[in-house]
């Protein structure tokens, strides 16, 4: 199972959900990612919704800066679909280019569908023996006696909003639901961001083919709160340049 099924897509062909997607993103200026998968690589270019026309069922797309108007351009020459990614609404669609215009601008149609991941907030990565990322934190047991611990854990899963890890039954004692984490230190791949999160969940879960866990655990759910925006916007990178996304739509 991909990482992308396991979020759980809806497709809306709504023309009218669609638009207004759309024009909420022009009209707000939010970031979109276009991208494409070129020789197995993922290949993304932040850009904007700068016109929408939809009496011409069409969009205008700009680079957001000149780096990102050389990949877009790149992205778009000799192609006959290109892919966007709107992290906002964790949405995706594919639609075709019409046209590169003469500034380099590009012209592609409204696009008939959309997916978007189902009642999240964020793209999620389940994470694998081929990709890791790990978290360190300092917490206060709930038992009697108990002294605060350095914890040291891979991530099980995580997004923009929040992260889960894997506590052994040993640990467990250490989490309640609503417990507050400070100082949390998650090592992404570019550069290590230090957040806090509230635990949301606790859940049992066994070793399966699709885990891949050796041993019987408890998964930690936390919500992160007050993120940066370079926070979010590097967990939001991360999270979408590792999902399989070649086969989404």
């Amino acid at each position: 199972m991909s990482h992308i099924e396991k979020n759980k897509l809806n497709k809306n062909f709504n023309s009218w959900a669609i638009t207004s997607l759309i024009n909420n993103s022009q009209v707000n200026e939010t970031p979109v990612l276009a991208w494409k998968i070129v020789a197995g690589e993922k290949i993304t270019a932040e850009v904007q919704f700068l016109i929408l026309r939809k009496s011409k069922n069409e969009v205008v797309i700009r680079g957001r800066n000149p780096n990102a108007k050389t990949v877009l351009g790149d992205l778009s020459v000799g192609a006959q679909n290109i892919n966007f990614y709107l992290p906002k609404d964790s949405a995706l669609f594919q639609t075709e280019v019409k046209q590169i215009l003469s500034n380099g601008d590009v012209l592609v149609k409204i696009p008939n569908m959309i997916a978007q991941v189902e009642r999240r907030n964020h793209m999620r990565l389940f994470l694998d023996a081929g990709l890791s990322v790990d978290v360190e934190f300092r917490k206060e047991g709930h038992a009697h006696g108990q002294s605060k611990r350095i914890f040291k854990k891979p991530c099980f899963d995580i997004s923009a909003g929040g992260m889960s890890f894997i506590a052994t039954r040993s640990e467990l004692s250490y989490f309640q639901k609503n417990d507050k984490i400070e100082a949390i230190k998650i090592a992404l791949p570019k550069e290590e961001i230090v957040v806090s999160g509230i635990v949301t969940d606790l859940l049992e879960i066994t070793p399966n083919e699709q885990n891949q866990l050796n041993y019987k655990g408890h998964k930690i759910c936390l919500q992160f709160n007050n993120l940066k925006k370079r926070q979010l916007n590097l967990l939001e990178s991360f999270v979408f340049d590792h999902l399989e996304l070649d086969e989404v739509i």
